[in-house]
């Protein structure tokens, strides 16, 4: 619980990561529903999907990369020095890519929640 008057933030945090890191050729982490064999077959298909076996079902698998960079570490780091709890970095983040013209860009990732917290804290 905390104190009576207390300053919370609550920030979507962007987590930048290496579009060429290993993980996004071999994806492995989990997402989502599970699906018969015939039904990840047509995702497979149809959307591009990477399917793995779980059990006798199957399910979507996707990178789960490195993070390298959180977007928004100097206004987390400006609230807290002004008194401000942060809730951040939910869920390991969001996982972003910096386009040729330096925009960033989502792409469909998992990014680890401790990794997530071990750069936060750094």
């Amino acid at each position: 619980m905390l104190p009576k008057g207390s300053l919370v933030a609550a920030i979507l945090t962007q987590i930048r990561v290496d579009p060429d890191d290993a993980g996004f050729r071999n994806p492995t982490k989990p997402i989502g529903p599970i699906y018969d064999e015939a039904a990840a077959s047509g995702l497979r298909k149809e959307r591009g999907w990477r399917m793995a076996r779980e059990g006798d079902h199957w399910r979507r698998v996707v990178a789960s990369p490195k993070p390298l960079e959180i977007l928004e570490s100097r206004v987390i780091g400006l609230l807290v020095n002004h008194g401000v709890n942060v809730i951040c970095a939910g869920g390991g983040g969001i996982p972003v890519v910096r386009t040729k013209g330096g925009a960033y860009l989502g792409i469909e990732a998992v990014i680890d929640k401790d990794a997530a917290s071990a750069l936060l804290a750094r």
